[in-house]
Order: C-alpha cells, then structure tokens, then sequence
C-alpha cells in the first residue's frame, strides 16, 4: 500500500523520471524526480501565480537593467539550459506599509525582483548581487528539492495515519 501511495503521489506530481546527475552548484551527485521540462512547467504554473497576487511593473528602463544584468549572469552560470526570467513587481496597495526590499526565485529560472529591493540597492553592481544569489538557488534546485523533500514527508503521513490515526 505504502509503495502504490508513494507511485501515485510521483506519478500525479507529472514527474518526467527519476534521473541522476552532478550538480555543479552543491558539487555532488544528486537524484531528482523532475526533468528540466517538468521543472520550467512548474515554475511557469507558480510565477502565473504570484503574477496574480503582485502587479508587475513595466518601466521599460528598470526592465531593460534587471534583463542585462540577467543575462550578463545566466551567461556565465552552470545551468544555461534555462532561459531566466527576471521580473519587478510590487504589492498592489501599500496602505502605509513600507515597500518590500526582497527577491524570490522560482523552479525553472524565474526571478521575482520587488520594486523596493531596487530602491535600496546602489549600484548594478549590487544588484547584480542579489541576482546571483537568486541564478544560484535555482542552479542548486533548491525549490524542486523541498517539493521532493515534502513528498517523503507526506509518505510519512499516510503510513503514519494507516497505522494509527493520532501519530499524524
């Protein structure tokens, strides 16, 4: 029963094969359950998402920095199989709060910049900082490794509710 829980949730997840490659940004081996293809689908389903709860800006001269930056960055970056995506948004109605100095990437090469993050920095130099960190977790594919690390958890539930109901 375990097992058919455990192929159900992968196979329901669209996972595109279990594969193992080197991961140029940890420096190991590593195993994942979603193909390049199956991750940029997933990053587009979220970015449609946050792209919803967040207005993104279209200042044509803050698009076409963060863009050189990008590409400046992806040019040189392990994983160039990717197109990356670098957006700016904003919360849609402040009402007295401070802007939101912050970054998000997302699995697949999708970069959230907020408009206050590039109020803040200084320089591209600076900006091209926090880029990086962004390129770099996707390079890791730290999002796809938490989406994998909760399916294990979630095993854990249903064996732990099928052999009794108040361990869950």
């Amino acid at each position: 029963v375990h097992a058919l829980m455990l192929a159900v949730m992968f196979t329901g997840a669209g996972c595109g094969g279990i594969s193992t490659h080197f991961n140029t940004a940890t420096g190991g081996q590593e195993t994942t359950v979603y193909s390049t293809d199956r991750e940029q689908q997933i990053g587009a389903a979220v970015a449609a998402e946050l792209e919803k709860e967040f207005r993104v800006l279209d200042d044509v001269a803050v698009n076409e920095r963060v863009d050189r930056i990008t590409e400046r960055l992806a040019a040189v970056c392990d994983r160039k199989e990717l197109v990356y995506i670098t957006r700016v948004v904003e919360e849609k109605d402040l009402k007295g709060r401070e802007p939101l100095v912050n970054a998000v990437s997302l699995p697949g090469g999708y970069i959230y910049l907020f408009k206050g993050l590039l109020e803040y920095v200084d320089s591209d130099e600076e900006l091209a900082a926090v880029i990086s960190h962004e390129i770099a977790h996707i390079t890791a594919r730290h999002s796809i490794k938490r989406l994998q690390a909760s399916y294990g958890s979630l095993a854990l539930l249903v064996a732990a509710v099928q052999t009794d109901p108040s361990l869950a």
